[in-house]
């Protein structure tokens, strides 16, 4: 029997009663590491089978989690930064095509632009959840749900989302440019109706103008982009030296 280190009450047992402090601290190891990476990482919690559930019914489950249960998911922003992280990884490695896509040949705003976005997706996806949230908050404020329960479901819609675009990614390698710029399409417009239709199921998935409200609350950051992108685009065009 001692004294706590932390705050120096009398230890009885295996931890302190007073504030949980272990009376022996563990010793580092590899299992420690390994379960703190685990932990860093939800993977305990089960990622890919947060990924399934939010696949198959994506704002019914994300509603559970902010009012009913919240042990069954990884939590929602190391869920989007792991996911995040995963698709960084992935298009270092099989990226290519889809750089192909997006990229112009010579240096520019908008190149930099682009890539500084793939290299940070994670600041990127959280920076669009939160505007995202802020609008779907304002369209759907007639529900009792707060921005930051918004945001905890456009964290899984978004992590969700970048976890079925990095398989793509990976897949992209293995396809021919012109059925990638097809594919690639389709997914777009895949996922914005995903996105739609799991905002809309979160709010209520029988009112049929949810759904339309869920559209256009998730088009804004979008649309946002969009500008953004062009504003670049503009950028280029207009420091494009004039040819003789």
């Amino acid at each position: 029997m001692g004294n706590c280190r932390n705050c120096t009450e009398v230890v009885r047992g295996n931890f302190c009663q007073n504030c949980g402090e272990p009376a022996v601290l563990e010793q580092i190891d590899k299992r420690y590491f390994a379960r703190e990476l685990r932990g860093a990482f939800g993977v305990q919690h089960g990622f890919f089978r947060s990924v399934g559930k939010l696949l198959v019914n994506p704002g019914e489950n994300a509603r559970q989690y902010v009012r009913d249960d919240r042990n069954k998911f990884v939590k929602p922003v190391v869920f989007l930064l792991f996911s995040s992280f995963v698709y960084s990884l992935v298009y270092g490695f099989f990226g290519k095509k889809i750089s192909a896509l997006v990229l112009d040949e010579n240096p520019s705003a908008y190149n930099s632009m682009t890539t500084w976005m793939t290299d940070n997706a994670g600041y990127v996806n959280l920076i669009l959840s939160i505007l995202a949230a802020f609008f779907i908050r304002a369209i759907f404020r007639r529900y009792k749900f707060n921005i930051y329960e918004i945001f905890v479901l456009m964290c899984f819609l978004t992590g969700t989302a970048t976890v079925v675009y990095s398989i793509f990614v990976v897949t992209s390698s293995f396809l021919s440019s012109t059925v990638v710029e097809t594919v690639n399409s389709c997914l777009t417009l895949v996922i914005l109706i995903y996105y739609t239709w799991g905002i809309a199921a979160f709010f209520d998935k029988k009112k049929a103008g949810n759904y339309v409200k869920a559209f256009i609350s998730n088009l804004i950051p979008m649309a946002l982009l969009m500008i953004a992108m062009a504003i670049a685009l503009g950028m280029d065009s207009n420091t494009a030296p004039t040819p003789p």
